[in-house]
């Protein structure tokens, strides 16, 4: 598929040829501190005070390993995915209940204050499907939340701040359904302006849902397997990373979101690539 993307993009390689010397044998770095406890997904603040972690229940620790707080007190559920705002402030989980049994969100503001067991500022409707790693997002400036993996599904949750303490079973503000293949990554503008999504043959954008829910959408089939994807801070693109079986290898493809338009395409990885991080100004990944 995308060898027909590269034939129509200019293409300079570049072959360097550095000698390499070891003199001494390469140290190993230990890590500052280590619980040994599952870890379904993590988010960590841009300073790094702050770790989430999405395992029986929800644990935040601080940057030096001191648990700062936990939900819920009992660990009775399983909480499959995770996210952050870059300074820490909210924290939003999917999580699953087998006692009910139920698929919920979970929501909290400022989190980087809390201690014990804090209950959620408000948890959402029963969305009855797994939200796994990479398919629930936070806007940083923690105002809109947005989830997939469910399936065919997307879930926007609008104004979160806004959402009054307490409140249960909290439906969406817009859901839509139109995607071919199921969903299994999204991520979201810190502004909330532009959130993409992508599943095994798809690429998805919708712009403006914060202001109307009649947000333009774009869409593609990509005929390849989505295995990563990230968005730049303000939503001007983004970057994903597939693998396509014809071609036996893997791919990174950069995309302005706006235009939605492809900017480059990777040489092919011959690996199926497994995951895939941008810096936040969308230059580096």
């Amino acid at each position: 598929m995308y060898s027909r993307i590269l034939a129509s993009l200019p293409i300079i390689i570049l072959v360097l040829m550095i000698p390499i010397t070891v003199s001494q044998p390469l140290s190993t770095t230990k890590p500052l501190w280590f619980y040994p406890m599952p870890a379904y997904d993590i988010a960590i603040s841009n300073d790094g005070a702050m770790v989430a972690v999405a395992s029986n229940g929800v644990h935040v620790y601080n940057k030096d390993g001191d648990l700062l707080w936990h939900w819920p007190a009992d660990s009775s559920v399983n909480v499959t995915s995770i996210d952050m705002t870059g300074d820490g402030d909210v924290i939003v989980a999917a999580i699953y209940n087998s006692s009910e049994p139920s698929y919920r969100i979970v929501f909290w503001k400022n989190a980087g204050s809390l201690s014990g067991t804090p209950d959620p500022d408000w948890i959402s409707f029963d969305i009855r499907s797994t939200i796994g790693p990479e398919a629930l997002a936070v806007s940083d400036n923690g105002n809109y939340v947005v989830a997939v993996g469910t399936g065919y599904g997307i879930y926007f949750w609008n104004n979160t701040l806004s959402i009054p303490s307490g409140s249960f079973d909290v439906s969406p503000d817009y859901m839509d359904f139109r995607s071919s293949y199921p969903l299994e990554f999204t991520d979201i503008s810190s502004d909330g302006m532009v959130i993409v999504a992508a599943g095994s043959q798809t690429i998805m954008a919708y712009l403006n849902l914060p202001i109307t829910t009649s947000p333009t959408i774009y869409s593609d089939s990509i005929g390849c397997y989505v295995r990563g994807l990230d968005l730049s801070n303000d939503g001007s693109v983004f970057a994903y990373t597939c693998y396509c079986i014809e071609d036996s290898g893997s791919y990174v493809v950069y995309m302005d979101a706006f235009e939605w338009s492809v900017l480059w395409v990777s040489m092919p990885l011959w690996e199926q690539a497994s995951a895939l991080d941008m810096s936040e100004d969308g230059e580096h990944i």
